[in-house]
């Protein structure tokens, strides 16, 4: 199994984010970003939830108990973010609207019974 301190600097590097934005992003001191890299102590799950996010990437994968890296189980905000390129400005409308459409566009191209 793959530890921790690898998908932790595995994710940082994916996503071209340094120790001390991850710390500011999460609130996370520096130190302990730093010892989390070096596998010197592994962060209480709240922590690694906290990282993932920030990351974009699974905590169960972050922690070393899933192999996908993505979670399925996105937050309306992520996906206004992902479809809009932002969270902000993006109405609970107008996500139900294009939630409406994947759906009218699954049922379209599905194979009738």
């Amino acid at each position: 199994m793959v530890d921790f301190a690898q998908r932790l600097k595995e994710a940082m590097e994916m996503r071209n984010i340094k120790q001390a934005q991850l710390a500011q992003k999460c609130n996370i001191g520096k130190s302990s970003i730093s010892t989390y890299l070096k596998g010197k102590y592994l962060p209480k799950y709240d922590s690694i939830v906290k990282l993932a996010d920030a990351l974009n990437v699974s905590p169960k994968w972050l922690a070393g108990e899933d192999d996908s890296i993505v979670d399925t189980n996105i937050t309306d905000d992520q996906l206004k973010f992902a479809l809009f390129n932002a969270k902000e400005g993006v109405t609970d409308q107008m996500l139900e609207e294009v939630k409406s459409f994947a759906d009218y566009i699954l049922k379209k191209n599905s194979p009738s019974p």
